[in-house]
């Protein structure tokens, strides 16, 4: 109906508007906030309109903040010399590593008519699975990607062919 796109649109919007937000805001925490608020409302918009010609994009958006999370704990896992407190950070590591999966495989399931998402995703899941050293897994999506996408674009071709390499060279 009328009223549910109205919604799902608002909701979008109001996202990015939270997310503008973030991206000028001096003080890091209210840039935290906004950004959590932006992330609350882009999923709840593609709980609501998952075909709406924008959700493949908020989608992405979501998945490729959840990678970037990745990379901050690590670099707080790194710097940290406390025992305890890098044991809860390697936690949080590895919970955001499965989030980002979860948020790229949302993206391989349901937008696969969108063959970037898809092959970013592919790349994605991979190198996730490299970060956890779950090698079989790693080597069977990157060659499922190379299988289905590695004629598009060859510079991401070259470098899941070498990482693959990488994998089978270390067993």
């Amino acid at each position: 109906s009328k009223q549910d796109d109205f919604v799902s649109v608002a909701l979008m919007n109001a996202g990015h508007l939270a997310w503008d937000a973030a991206s000028k805001a001096e003080d890091p925490d209210m840039a935290a906030q906004y950004k959590s608020d932006a992330l609350i409302l882009y999923n709840y918009f593609l709980s609501v309109d998952l075909m709406n010609q924008m959700s493949g994009i908020v989608a992405l958006r979501i998945a490729r903040d959840k990678l970037n999370s990745i990379a901050e704990y690590g670099n707080r896992l790194n710097a940290e010399k406390n025992q305890d407190i890098r044991t809860q950070l390697k936690k949080e590591w590895s919970q955001a590593i499965e989030d980002t999966i979860s948020a790229y495989q949302m993206i391989m399931n349901n937008f696969g008519s969108n063959k970037e998402l898809v092959c970013e995703a592919y790349i994605r899941i991979g190198d996730c699975y490299i970060l956890q050293e779950r090698t079989e897994e790693a080597v069977s999506i990157l060659e499922k990607y190379l299988n289905l996408y590695g004629n598009d674009n060859l510079d991401i071709a070259a470098v899941a062919k070498e990482n693959i390499s990488e994998m089978l060279a270390k067993r």
